[in-house]
């Protein structure tokens, strides 16, 4: 059975933003783990039958991605594994899901210290759920 506070402590782990202390302190403890490890724990975390425990972590998913103590951490490979893996596919994604990431993605854009392939792994997530979005209203015809 799934818990809450192991997927949360998960998520803490990858993020390296534990709670609001940690976050107002500016503190960021990213832990480093290797593609294997880090695959391990994106697919631990992730399941499509647990709605209920990841709906804290996906409504988390926009603040992270958005906030520079976690960009600027991170290299390509870990970017790209956490924005793509842990897109929040599997529950409801409405156009303004994709209007909020294009907002993200335009707002770092313009920020020079975003590192370019940043932008990128942006670019490719905001693809991937606009494709989401006109896949599924067209089966909704």
């Amino acid at each position: 059975m799934p818990e809450k506070e192991q997927k949360m402590k998960i998520w803490h782990q990858l993020t390296g933003i534990e709670d609001e202390s940690v976050v107002k302190k500016g503190n960021s403890n990213v832990q480093k783990f290797s593609m294997q490890q880090l695959t391990a724990k994106l697919g631990g975390l992730f399941q499509w039958n647990q709605q209920d425990i990841l709906n804290p972590i996906f409504d988390d998913y926009f603040k992270v991605i958005a906030d520079k103590r976690f960009y600027s951490k991170q290299g390509y490979k870990f970017s790209q594994h956490f924005l793509l893996g842990l897109l929040p596919t599997s529950r409801e994604v409405t156009q303004d899901h994709v209007e909020q990431l294009k907002k993200i993605k335009e707002t770092l854009k313009a920020d020079p210290e975003v590192p370019q392939f940043y932008n990128k792994v942006l670019s490719d997530a905001t693809e991937k759920f606009e494709r989401i979005v006109r896949l599924r209203t067209a089966a909704q015809k």
